[in-house]
């Protein structure tokens, strides 16, 4: 998913985010020419983002919650499963951050939900985010989840 928002200091060394991702699918091609790729719109709702970033030592290192909320009571709770980063780019008045989540719980179709998010995101001196995110969850199988506590993984 591909998120666009904001960023606000909330007190030194913390932030707090929000930002939306619409339906989309990113479509890559290999070619004779290189790599392309594009993110293509699709029908449906949008996925919402808050999260809170806390600095460990400097603004380089920080620890990360949050929650993904997916329309109708649908949502993915998370937390760093290690300290993110967050180093400048070669774009001026661009910072490059990347963390890897832990799912910590999730409502609705997410409910006994498990796995990790990956987040690789760019944040300008203005506070813009975008965040590009990929995830491999694992989700109770809602037909034999009480007989055998088998899971589907999407």
């Amino acid at each position: 998913m591909e998120f666009r928002g904001h960023s606000t200091s909330l007190s030194p060394g913390v932030l707090t985010a929000r930002a939306t991702a619409p339906s989309s699918a990113l479509v890559t091609e290999v070619a004779a020419d290189g790599v392309h790729s594009r993110l293509e719109a699709r029908e449906g709702g949008e996925a919402h983002l808050e999260c809170r970033l806390t600095f460990l030592d400097g603004d380089s290192r920080f620890d990360e919650v949050g929650t993904i909320s997916f329309g109708n009571g649908n949502a993915l709770r998370f937390r760093s499963a290690t300290a993110g980063t967050l180093a400048p780019s070669p774009q001026p008045n661009l910072r490059h951050g990347t963390v890897s989540w832990e799912i910590d719980g999730g409502a609705g179709s997410f409910e006994g939900a498990s796995g990790r998010i990956v987040s690789n995101f760019l944040l300008s001196d203005t506070g813009d985010l975008t965040d590009h995110q990929l995830g491999v969850l694992f989700l109770p199988d809602r037909q034999s989840h009480e007989r055998k506590g088998e899971s589907t993984c999407r």
